[in-house]
């Protein structure tokens, strides 16, 4: 035939599967679109966005409940917690800036929550 040695075949073999296999892949991808659960950050942060714009803003920082925070881009269940207790041991905001103040709230996550927030 091809006067392969024992271990050029199994190179070979390896190879057609590897392309079968890869093939198979492509197949169901494409038969079954529905699957594919890979989100990239990019996507999740337009799913959160829409998220945000569908409920009602500005929140007011000395009232609002955890789950409003959250809505907030970067706000997670803990940070939002952490919010709440800053607020109930220090007493109501003055300025809306104060929020810095939260430990895990520095000028990057202020800059992104601040047209988010009011005082009422």
């Amino acid at each position: 035939m091809l006067n392969l040695t024992r271990q050029e075949r199994i190179v070979v073999a390896f190879l057609i599967i590897n392309a079968l296999i890869g093939l198979g892949v492509v197949y169901f991808k494409k038969t079954h679109p529905q699957i594919d659960t890979k989100i990239t950050s990019s996507e999740f942060d337009q799913k959160r966005s829409s998220r945000i714009s569908k409920k009602t803003f500005p929140i007011d920082i000395n009232t609002a409940p955890t789950e409003q925070f959250m809505l907030l881009p970067g706000i997670g269940p803990a940070l939002a917690k952490r919010i709440i207790d800053y607020r109930e041991l220090n007493g109501p905001f003055n300025k809306v800036d104060e929020i810095k103040h939260v430990k895990g709230i520095g000028p990057t996550k202020f800059s992104k929550i601040k047209d988010y927030l009011v005082l009422e």
